[in-house]
């Protein structure tokens, strides 16, 4: 074993010892994300991610994702998406319909950074209204850095309220992300991304903290 890839894995046990110490509320998030590209533009997508002890409430939630995207060039691409929140009855807790906009700025053998748009029309079971949220996520990226195949991956998410139904925080920012993880391929058309994800909630009277071992599984079909 190399000495660079020692250190990252290193690394990662102190991250989620570190975590596991000190926060009660660790939640595993755990991604499957099915992608066909093909010989056109089109893309077609389609995820499940498993949520455990979902915001600390002991409680599990489902999403179901699919989405179609369209390739505007080797730097951009446009998507058009739909998720379903299920908690642990197997009852819709939530529905959104997103559009999305993805646009490298930095693209080339070492590193990537891309900055993903989005913008969500969402729907509660319980409650009225539909409630409009814009996500903006920085995402950097050092292609190989590791052994020739271990990409270190840093993602900074925030999340803006457009209005605010009873549902909805009455705050303009709804919630941050930061993510830290390291991603490795498994085969030509596999590839593994494990890291730490902390998520900030800006609630009217409080900000609730959460940490996050996410592992995510993408495949090309």
């Amino acid at each position: 074993m190399s000495k660079n890839l020692t250190k990252i894995i290193f690394a990662i046990g102190m991250v989620f010892y570190q975590v596991t110490a000190i926060a009660v509320d660790t939640t595993n998030w755990s991604n499957l994300k099915l992608l066909h590209k093909g010989n056109t533009p089109w893309i077609y997508a389609l995820s499940f991610e498993a949520r455990t002890n979902f915001k600390d409430s002991g409680d599990n939630q489902y999403l179901m994702s699919p989405s179609i995207g369209y390739t505007l060039s080797d730097r951009q691409d446009v998507w058009l998406g739909y998720d379903l929140f299920l908690t642990n009855k197997i009852s819709i807790d939530e529905q959104r319909i997103w559009q999305q906009d993805q646009y490298a700025f930095v693209k080339n053998n070492k590193q990537t950074l891309t900055l993903r748009s989005r913008f969500e029309q969402r729907f509660s079971t319980d409650d009225d209204g539909v409630a409009l949220r814009v996500r903006e996520r920085l995402t950097w990226v050092l292609n190989n850095f590791f052994a020739k195949k271990y990409s270190p991956e840093v993602y900074e998410e925030v999340f803006f309220n457009v209005n605010n139904p009873d549902w909805v925080s009455s705050k303009t920012l709804s919630q941050n992300r930061l993510f830290m993880g390291v991603s490795t391929p498994l085969n030509k058309k596999t590839a593994l991304l494990v890291g730490y994800l902390n998520q900030v909630d800006y609630n009217p009277d409080e900000a609730t903290h959460q940490n996050i071992i996410y592992i995510s599984l993408s495949c090309d079909v």
